[in-house]
């Protein structure tokens, strides 16, 4: 089964890379930093394939897939972080919402650029933007407000 996993994963992202990248990419901001299922350390070369998810991306997920218990020790088929940027006209939307998500936001809007932090992969493009709350922009030093 896990062999079926990788060939799938591999034939997706051969897929992708073979049509020039991903051209639009909408994803959320966790509170733990992860975007899709690529964790805080995730390898920002990554490409699409299954992962094991940490605690704090269980939880964030656990009330769209059944419960804590439903994804204890579960994995997820995950698109890369180097595919996501394979393509460096792709124009890439992070969305965050809440004060919870506050501290990812500053750091990965503010920070100096760091190989531990998804988002740091994903705001080189120059398409990239964050689009988000008051709350979770409550720590960024400066802020353009759009109401």
């Amino acid at each position: 089964m896990i062999r079926q996993v990788d060939q799938w994963c591999l034939d997706y992202e051969s897929k992708i890379r073979s049509l020039g990248g991903i051209g639009f990419f909408l994803g959320g901001i966790g509170p733990d930093g992860h975007i899709a299922f690529n964790v805080c350390g995730s390898d920002h070369r990554s490409t699409t394939r299954l992962a094991q998810l940490n605690y704090p991306t269980q939880a964030a997920a656990s009330a769209d897939l059944g419960g804590i218990d439903a994804v204890k020790a579960k994995c997820a088929i995950t698109i890369g972080l180097g595919t996501i940027t394979y393509n460096p006209d792709c124009v890439c939307i992070l969305i965050a919402a809440g004060e919870a998500k506050a501290p990812m936001v500053a750091n990965g809007v503010q920070e100096e650029t760091n190989i531990k932090y998804p988002s740091h992969a994903i705001r080189v493009l120059p398409n990239a933007a964050f689009y988000v709350t008051k709350g979770a922009a409550k720590l960024l030093v400066e802020r353009n407000i759009v109401d």
